[in-house]
């Protein structure tokens, strides 16, 4: 979440001119300053809730485990409860006291390093589950045998190291030199002694999902609709077949089942083709498009705010930054509830959990 959901403005990605004055402002309580600290404890709560379940349904439902595509699923709300349990508490702290308390190693652990990395990683945990759709709906018979378990948590490990490779140089580098003792700046991260990599790692780690995904689902909505006009196809010549079919009844003619049109084998088993596109793909496409939706919302002021931020020194608007905050905060238990909404297997193994805890 790129550190977006500090309160004050000396943790923020902004340079040291404007960092003291602004954080002194945070100082005074407000309305607004008292909102985004019951908000956030509002977040923490709502995350670990929603996306806690998730994680519980798939450990107890082996059928979810059988599915590939819930590694995503799962990966995502695993991001959202460790910075649930990390960096939001952290948040709250600042938010409440109006500066971080403790020294600037635990500010580098608890603050600057999952503001950074873990966001990035939950923002590129959703480009998989954009080209994974891409992948099922161009080429279908490669994704259907060559998409496995092992697979699945082979790219989710390697967002974590992309992401770690992205954000760790611009915290180790923007934590260098800054002074300890002043409450005011022993939390911030000097962009400005990597202004370049800093710009291009925003655009890297954060900007790039966005667009990628954005990129592809005019792609994926145009080979489903393609896809399904073959399939009306089919089923019309089905039924124009059928119809001769009755014709030779009617005639006497002894006429023997034909499978050719359905693409199914003889005994009734279900033969993928790929023209096919059975009800797990539907929702796991349905929860793409939720998602997406999510992340416009939610993403975009956050996107925005901090490449200002990086690109004009010493940028800062109360009311931009209150914006990008909510809408960043709110995804991180929206996304799971767009999850449980959209696919009815995750669905109903959260409703059995609920119910076996209770």
């Amino acid at each position: 979440m790129n550190q977006s959901a500090l309160p004050t403005a000396s943790i923020l990605n902004i340079n040291g001119s404007n960092a003291t004055s602004s954080a002194a402002a945070f100082r005074h309580r407000t309305l607004l300053t008292d909102f985004i600290t019951a908000f956030t404890a509002l977040t923490i709560l709502a995350t670990l809730i929603f996306n806690g379940l998730i994680i519980l349904a798939y450990a107890r439902h082996a059928e979810l485990r059988a599915r590939p595509f819930n590694v995503y699923i799962v990966s995502s709300a695993v991001i959202e409860v460790i910075t649930a349990l990390i960096f939001m508490p952290a948040t709250l702290t600042v938010g409440h006291l109006g500066y971080w308390p403790s020294n600037g190693l635990l500010c580098s652990i608890f603050i600057s390093y999952p503001g950074l990395v873990f966001g990035s990683v939950s923002r590129y945990t959703h480009v998989l589950i954009a080209a994974n759709r891409l992948w099922a709906v161009t080429f279908p018979m490669s994704y259907h045998e060559r998409h496995t378990n092992r697979l699945a948590l082979a790219v989710v490990i390697l967002v974590w190291l992309f992401a770690n490779a992205v954000g760790v140089p611009v915290v180790v580098r923007g934590r260098m030199g800054i002074g300890l003792g002043d409450a005011d700046r022993r939390c911030q991260v000097e962009r400005a002694l990597m202004y370049t990599y800093s710009i291009v790692g925003e655009a890297i780690g954060f900007v790039l999902p966005e667009v990628f995904i954005l990129a592809t689902y005019p792609i994926i909505l145009y080979k489903l609709r393609k896809r399904r006009s073959v399939q009306c196809m089919r089923a019309s010549g089905v039924g124009s077949a059928s119809g001769a079919q009755s014709n030779d009844v009617r005639r006497g003619l002894r006429v023997e089942p034909s499978n050719a049109h359905t693409g199914t084998a003889t005994s009734g088993t279900a033969k993928r083709t790929p023209g096919t596109v059975v009800r797990g793909s539907e929702s796991q496409n349905r929860v793409l498009a939720y998602l997406i939706a999510a992340m416009v919302v939610c993403w975009t002021p956050n996107n925005v705010y901090f490449l200002i931020v990086d690109i004009v020194p010493g940028y800062w608007n109360s009311t931009f930054y209150a914006v990008q905050f909510f809408a960043q905060f709110a995804h991180s238990w929206l996304s799971a509830l767009l999850c449980y909404l959209a696919m009815g297997s995750i669905r109903r193994a959260v409703n059995q959990t609920i119910r076996c805890c209770c």
